[in-house]
């Protein structure tokens, strides 16, 4: 029991000391009148202030559905079309299946082998759409692949901090 109490006694010092440097430091700030520099008392009593949440191009989509846990989304293809797309954190390219690509237009411009997640090497056609958007991101003669799933690739959310939540999935832009 002395331990404890004794190395409570030490944090406890070493609080106030922290408190009265904070203290000392408020005195020598210039300030409009003599009264505004808080007593000990009030600086042990406030909370550091929070840093605003900056929510500047922050994406915030519904998730649908889940497919083995993975979370399904709306994407819109051209406007005017809109599909449920699987969020892949591993797929490198967005892929879309032939029914969206004969929705969107989608205009091939060559074939890329592509290794999938069971480490197979295929083919795949792979071109654009004229537009992609995902919530309030919008992308335009965005590049796509054409396969059998839909999947949200790394050239969607690259630039984006992603997280996956319960009910919403978040882009955050990456801060350069």
């Amino acid at each position: 029991m002395k331990r404890t109490f004794g190395w409570l006694g030490l944090t406890t010092a070493a609080v106030l000391i922290c408190l009265e440097g904070a203290s000392v430091a408020a005195d020598n700030r210039p300030s409009r009148s003599n009264d505004s520099v808080p007593s000990l008392e009030l600086l042990a009593q406030r909370r550091l202030p929070r840093r605003p949440v900056e929510n500047e191009g922050v994406i915030r989509v519904p998730i649908r559905d889940r497919v083995s846990g993975i979370p399904v989304i709306a994407v819109t293809l051209n406007g005017n079309r809109t599909f449920p797309i699987l969020v892949d954190t591993g797929a490198t390219f967005t892929t879309i299946t032939p029914e969206m690509a004969r929705a969107a237009r989608f205009k091939q411009e060559d074939i890329v082998k592509i290794r999938v997640g069971s480490g197979d090497v295929i083919d795949m056609p792979r071109g654009t759409v004229s537009s992609l958007r995902v919530g309030k991101a919008e992308l335009n003669n965005f590049t796509v692949v054409v396969g059998s799933t839909p999947l949200l690739g790394q050239n969607f959310f690259g630039d984006y901090n992603v997280t996956i939540g319960e009910n919403f999935v978040v882009f955050r832009p990456r801060r350069r």
